[in-house]
């Protein structure tokens, strides 16, 4: 009897563990994450020899995302707009437009664009509204480099959509929250 109240304990433990553990990556992961890219934080834990590289990705990214906020907010897409977009991606439709991008002789951003167009749709705004920035802002290179480094890290099997996803997402509101304050700051 008394064996059997220690298997329930040590089971229902473990249960509890394994439970706070995914509850972590799937919320409290994302916002470390962005906060590591939005604010910077945890850049004092960084090896030294990674934080000139980590400062080049964590700036680019910044005004990446901070681009596409204003080229959004200018266009009437509205940060509920993008969230939405985000969560009605679907998994199979990044995997395909990927497949078709590595199959493809990429000859200009227009064909980059057409195909995940193809491929990515989503309801929450009409994406054509950004195409002419997606044209003006991205470069053959990035593209190139972007590919390269997914092939490279085996990204596509490595990374699980629903994060990115949600890393995507956080990234986009604490970004939101850091303008907000910036401009109650400034009246």
């Amino acid at each position: 009897m008394k064996k059997n109240k220690i298997i329930i304990v040590v089971f229902s433990l473990t249960t509890l563990l394994i439970t706070i553990g995914y509850m972590g990556y799937l919320y409290v992961y994302p916002k470390i994450v962005a906060d590591a890219i939005v604010n910077k934080k945890y850049a004092s834990i960084i090896p030294e020899r990674y934080k000139n590289g980590f400062n080049l990705i964590t700036d680019s990214i910044n005004n990446k995302v901070s681009d596409v906020m204003k080229i959004s907010e200018d266009k009437g897409i509205t940060i509920d707009d993008l969230l939405k977009a985000i969560d009605e991606i679907k998994e199979e439709d990044v995997r395909d437009a990927l497949e078709e991008l590595y199959k493809t002789d990429l000859q200009s951003i227009e064909q980059v664009y057409s195909i995940g167009r193809k491929h990515i749709k989503f309801q929450a705004f009409d994406p054509d509204l950004l195409k002419d920035s997606f044209l003006k802002h991205v470069k053959m290179h990035h593209v190139e480099r972007g590919l390269k480094y997914i092939k490279k890290h085996d990204l596509e099997n490595q990374l699980d959509v629903q994060s990115g996803k949600r890393i995507a997402k956080q990234i986009i509101i604490q970004k939101q929250e850091k303008i907000m304050k910036k401009s109650k700051v400034k009246e």
